[in-house]
């Protein structure tokens, strides 16, 4: 009978397989938790990103709207401001029908035109009543019942804006401000602007829609800062 040799490289399939220590154990799940977190912090980036994206894209198709509806009125729509004494509707109501929408929808129509072309992404404000945007209330502002630097100009029509590419249009007010338009004219100082602009909505600016059509995200320094000169929302100003 013969005796099989012994070979000590060879394992024996019975034997155990090596496993993780504890502290291999925690290492890997610290890993693990620090790329989560990485991932998490790109993908929250990316939806911020996403939602600024989403906000530019409706204040664009607003000032399509607000354009049209100035070709066929020769001047700015009017918000709450002015628009019951004017005997117009409110500027969001007014433009609809430029935007392919009646401007007497059902509360359900307004609904759903509201969360499609009025509400930005990142507003958490959900009051269907009060948009996510807001007119620039020197576009209609009138010598007679109005305080303003400039007066007695008066911008309610295009064709009195100089500066169209550098007036704002429209903006973002701060979840708080209740208005469809930004009193903009009683400001005395970057903190009044601070107060009514949700100045840091997008990665730490605004979206602000100018006259001329154009969307830019800015600094709310940017737009009104009277140490330096700098009034982007008063037609009179912004050539400056």
């Amino acid at each position: 009978m013969t005796q099989q040799k012994h070979n000590p490289g060879r394992r024996s399939s019975n034997a155990a397989a090596p496993g993780f220590s504890m502290v291999e154990l925690l290492v890997s799940m610290c890993i693990l938790a620090v790329l989560a977190g990485f991932i998490a912090t790109g993908f929250q980036g990316s939806t911020k990103k996403a939602r600024g994206i989403q906000c530019v894209a409706k204040m664009r198709n607003l000032g399509q709207g607000i354009q049209l509806y100035t070709q066929d009125n020769a001047e700015f729509p009017r918000s709450l401001h002015s628009a019951a004494s004017a005997g117009k509707l409110p500027w969001a109501k007014a433009i609809l029908p430029y935007l392919g929408f009646s401007d007497t929808p059902s509360d359900l129509e307004w609904a759903n035109i509201f969360e499609k072309i009025y509400r930005c992404p990142s507003d958490p404000k959900k009051d269907v009543n009060i948009c996510s945007y807001a007119l620039n209330v020197h576009l209609e502002l009138t010598p007679d019942g109005d305080d303003y630097t400039g007066s007695p100009a008066t911008w309610r029509k295009p064709i009195n804006l100089d500066q169209a590419t550098r007036t704002i249009l429209l903006a973002e007010p701060k979840p708080v401000y209740y208005a469809d338009h930004i009193m903009c004219h009683q400001w005395s100082s970057a903190t009044g602007a601070s107060n009514a602009v949700d100045a840091k909505r997008h990665e730490g600016k605004a979206n602000y829609l100018f006259a001329d059509g154009h969307v830019e995200a800015l600094l709310i320094t940017s737009t009104f800062d009277p140490a330096k000169g700098i009034n982007l929302w008063n037609p009179g100003l912004a050539g400056r």
